[in-house]
Formats: structure tokens, sequence, C-alpha cells
């Protein structure tokens, strides 16, 4: 156990091993790539291009470009 072996409460070993988790994440995605977490499921970025779309008064408004994170869980 984490928290045994390094002398810590069982909810600061917790708040750890989210920590480190979300910092994985976070550098992995921002290297454009995929994760997959074994008994959990997997993120990917998945890009969504500019769109069109008619304002409310006919004139054309667009939205920009941007990425989302999706994730699916592990079946």
């Amino acid at each position: 156990m984490v928290s045994r072996s390094a002398a810590m409460s069982q909810n600061d070993a917790r708040n750890q091993v989210e920590h480190a988790l979300a910092e994985i994440v976070r550098e992995t995605l921002a290297a454009r790539q995929d994760i997959q977490v074994p008994g959990l499921g997997s993120f990917r970025i998945v890009h969504h291009a500019a769109t069109r779309m008619r304002a409310k008064q006919g004139d054309m408004e667009f939205t920009p470009p941007r990425n989302e994170i999706r994730f699916t869980p592990e079946a």
C-alpha cells in the first residue's frame, strides 16, 4: 500500500496518486497522444473544425475550431 510505504495518511496518498495521474493525462494529451488506462478506459483528443452558422438576423457567424477531450470507459 502506498500510504504505508511512504509514511503518509491514506487520504494524502490518494490525493498524490490522483494528482500524478492527472498530470500524466494532461501532458500526454498536450502532446496529442491517446491514453489507455487499463481497467478504466481511454482518453483521446477530437478536433472540431470551424463551423458556419446563420445568426438570427441572417448574418453568418463562425465558431472557432476547437479540440475536445473524449473519454471512453472500458467495457
